[in-house]
């Protein structure tokens, strides 16, 4: 089988430009314009839609969702202590995991200054969504100058026997002989003066800003990429004292002003680091102060031709084109970055400034409209005729100003209609969805006066602090499993690999010997990060309840052997509620069991135990005969209680049965008087049937007489 070629140093330059340029995140790219608008509205830059002589006020809403989030986000991490806890994998690890643990920790809060570096990330993660620690190994010769008087030969041959010591000056006092040591006439007494030179090595803990990382665009995660840098200015006299020569110095092209983007401008120019908006060519006037950029590159490249691809870690420096260095391969990205956001399947996530751009320019529009509106109220425009008012008058606005008119009402105000509360209502839902968005309410940044008020009771307050400490909390998980695990286990890693010797450290008020070559590598630990659940108050009020229970248990049980709860377990609930009440020196107040209960003190017979056990038994008894008789008595409440229910059910029963007995009775005789009623209407019907028909044949009678009677007087009318 053929050998593949393997990448030339030639090739990776090619390889350098190539993933640089070709980064997420490069010039003129979204991700950049979103980060360089982030910075903008954090620090209230001008929108771009001013109008002169109108209200230019700038809403802050980014600046102050970033600033009342960190707090929180900070306190999660270096609040209780330790900021990482490395767990044992087996009970053999457990020393080392508890060595781990206070090492690591001491070296990035104690080496490094933990707290400002998580600020500084994280501020950056919430502010362009994107935050990312750098760890290595450094290592600085330090040289430290010491003088001697009075010393003999034997003791300046003893000196010089170092050879991390060097002589700067000698002067000895010449007495006669030849000095075995020196070589001259032997002095009675040597002056000397040495400069002692040692190397220190340490880790390194730094911050990347997030326009100078570069990383290949089709990344979903660290692991996966196939380049990643990140790049610093260095000047030459800095590439000298790293120990290049003047000719490799001389070959790397110069700093570039175009390689700027404005993000970085943006953020120099708070310092006026950008003062005067550019940057000056100091080389011209001391060739040492000549800049550079210096880019630290991770690529995946075939170096040994075997065909599978290695982590190489090159050195490049340049502009446009590069100067390789250094080289090496290594095992891992010197990386932890951390994304509040994040975007599933993307290594880039969203910012909390991304967030709130539209919050910001809604607050800003309607923040001028209020301040324009109330403007005009207070400084009205006015109608006037032209030529009947003195102008002159008119324009000058002092108080108790006269305006002189040739005739009355030659001036009309023009009344602005005031939309001040209709704009206070949209300022209020604008903050509810900014809460809503963010979870960064008005309660979790101060004392509000509505939160005082009798109808928000603490349950409510609660509730509502609990849901904003929820987002708060999900993006510390976040940052936690992305980046500050991928930190601690990079300490851990680079001490374990480049700390030949042992190093006296102050831990719990001692001093206390770490030597990490005897400890396993990373992988034989887990990470848990130091993020509780709950406020302080929470946290402490569980602390005290976990207390008691262990004193409960403890005085039913003990702490020995077969117990649920050891003295050692009783050390580290106190040692927890010191640290969540803010003391760091907890363990002065307490001394650490030992392990195999050594410390443990003999118990002392008592002259009085067995008179008090009798008399606790006694005691025990009472109780329990007490217990005994109330028990009876409750039984004996309990069956009356039953019999007069039985009783009242009885009477209820015989209630309900004579109700019904009426019941039917009422309706018997509601029936029987219906019948009868029916009867009297029907006889009462009969005799006014018989009355109508005899009224009606009376009634023929006298219509047959009238007639009859009509009929006879036309008779005899006839006649």
């Amino acid at each position: 089988m053929a050998r593949r070629k393997k990448v030339t140093s030639e090739n990776l330059k090619s390889i350098i430009a190539d993933g640089i340029r070709n980064s997420a995140g490069y010039y003129g790219g979204e991700l950049q314009r979103r980060r360089e608008k982030g910075l903008e509205y954090y620090l209230g830059y001008p929108m771009g839609t001013e109008v002169e002589g109108r209200s230019k006020v700038i809403s802050t809403d980014v600046m102050d969702a970033v600033e009342s989030m960190l707090p929180s986000l900070l306190k999660a991490f270096i609040g209780s202590g330790d900021t990482v806890k490395f767990e044992p994998t087996g009970p053999e690890d457990e020393a080392q995991a508890d060595q781990a643990t206070d090492y690591c920790n001491f070296v990035f809060h104690k080496d490094n200054d933990g707290a400002t570096l998580m600020h500084e990330t994280f501020k950056d993660a919430l502010l362009s969504g994107f935050g990312c620690f750098k760890t290595f190994w450094e290592e600085k010769e330090s040289a430290a100058t010491e003088t001697y008087e009075d010393l003999s030969d034997e003791e300046v041959a003893l000196l010089l026997s170092d050879p991390e010591v060097e002589a700067v000056e000698h002067t000895a006092e010449d007495e006669g002989g030849t000095s075995p040591v020196l070589g001259e006439v032997a002095p009675a007494s040597h002056s000397i003066k040495i400069r002692r030179k040692s190397k220190v090595g340490r880790v390194v803990v730094g911050t990347v800003a997030p326009e100078d990382f570069f990383i290949d665009r089709r990344a979903r995660f660290l692991d996966e990429a196939t380049f990643v840098a990140d790049r610093n200015r260095y000047t030459a006299s800095d590439l000298s004292a790293l120990g290049y020569s003047k000719k490799v110095i001389d070959s790397i092209p110069a700093f570039d002003e175009e390689d700027f983007s404005t993000e970085k401008l943006l953020r120099e120019q708070i310092d006026d680091a950008d003062f005067g908006g550019g940057h000056a060519d100091h080389g011209a006037f001391d060739p040492s102060r000549k800049e550079f950029w210096l880019y630290d590159c991770y690529i995946r490249v075939d170096r040994n031709g075997d065909g599978i691809s290695e982590l190489v870690r090159c050195l490049a420096a340049g502009s446009g084109t590069y100067v390789i260095l250094e080289e090496e391969e290594v095992e891992d990205f010197p990386y932890a970055p951390l994304v509040p956001i994040p975007m599933p399947h993307r290594f880039f996530g969203m910012s909390l400034a991304d967030q709130l751009f539209e919050i910001q320019d809604t607050k800003t529009a309607l923040w001028r409209n209020l301040l324009d509106n109330v403007y005009l109220q207070n400084n009205q425009r006015n109608e006037v005729v032209d030529g009947m008012v003195n102008m002159s008058d008119l324009l000058n606005s002092r108080p108790g100003g006269v305006v002189r008119v040739k005739q009355p009402g030659m001036i009309k105000p023009m009344v602005a209609t005031p939309v001040g509360n209709h704009i206070l209502e949209a300022l209020e839902y604008s903050d509810h969805v900014k809460e809503v968005r963010t979870g960064v309410t008005k309660h979790s940044q101060g004392i509000d006066t509505d939160q005082l008020n009798a109808g928000n009771t603490a349950t409510g307050v609660k509730m509502v602090l609990g849901m904003a400490q929820q987002r708060v909390e999900m993006i510390a998980r976040l940052f936690a499993e992305g980046g500050v695990k991928k930190l601690f286990k990079d300490i851990l890693r680079l001490i374990s690999t480049h700390q030949d010797a042992p190093r006296m450290v102050r831990l719990r008020n001692s001093w206390v010997p770490m030597d990490p070559r005897n400890w396993k590598t990373s992988y034989d630990v887990s990470i848990s990060v130091g993020l509780g659940n709950g406020t302080d108050e929470q946290r402490i009020m569980a602390l005290t309840q976990y207390l008691n229970a262990q004193k409960e248990i403890g005085a039913n049980m003990g702490f020995g052997p077969g117990s649920l709860v050891s003295r050692k377990n009783v050390y580290d609930a106190l040692i927890d509620m010191g640290k969540e009440a803010g003391l760091d020196a907890a363990t002065k107040y307490f001394t650490e069991p030992a392990p195999d209960g050594s410390d443990i003190p003999e118990p002392q017979p008592d002259p009085n135990q067995m008179f008090m056990q009798s008399q606790l038994k006694i005691e025990g008894d009472k109780v329990a005969l007490q217990r005994d008789k109330m028990q009876i008595e409750h039984q004996q409440e309990m069956q009356k209680l039953e019999m007069e229910s039985q009783t009242k059910q009885a009477e209820m029963e015989l209630k309900l049965a004579e109700m019904q007995q009426r019941m039917a009775i009422e309706r018997e005789k509601i029936s029987a008087g219906m019948e009868k009623t029916a009867a009297q209407i029907s006889a009462d019907a009969e005799a006014g049937s018989a009355k109508l028909e005899v009224e009606a044949s009376l009634a023929r009678e006298r219509l047959e007489h009238q007639s009859f009677e009509r009929e006879r007087e036309r008779s005899s009318g006839i006649t």
